[in-house]
């Protein structure tokens, strides 16, 4: 339904201007995601509920990705060791040296997350990115 909007917007955005666009829809299906990926925006976010591993499959080498440590259940609700070692399991899961990946949350984040936890999910993630 909304493909054909989108592709006019960044068609046109791409023309016009010299950007990054950055599709943010948390998409949580893998056919979905791949349908975003003919948009031909230059990152698309693949939200909290869907299996990383899938998307990494789906959409190296046609998309630069990003997602998608759980808001609500991990950041929020988890205590910082939870949160450390679920940002340790994307980075792990979605790293290469040839890029194509930006590590973030599949959703905002949300000014009730725990300030511990977001240390924990940015030191986690920088370092297990660092040691790769």
């Amino acid at each position: 339904f909304a493909f054909p909007s989108c592709k006019t917007l960044v068609d046109k955005i791409k023309s016009e201007k010299d950007m990054i666009i950055y599709l943010h829809n948390s998409e949580n299906s893998i056919p979905h995601l791949l349908a975003e990926s003919e948009l031909g925006a230059d990152i698309i976010n693949a939200g909290p509920a869907t299996d990383i591993a899938e998307v990494r499959k789906a959409l190296t080498g046609n998309n630069c990705f990003s997602g998608n440590l759980d808001l609500i259940e991990v950041l929020i609700r988890g205590t910082p060791e939870e949160v450390a070692k679920e940002a340790e399991r994307i980075v792990k899961t979605c790293y290469t040296n040839q890029g194509g990946y930006i590590f973030c949350t599949g959703e905002m984040n949300l000014r009730d997350v725990p300030a511990e936890n977001m240390k924990a999910m940015v030191e986690s993630a920088r370092k297990t990115s660092e040691n790769m």
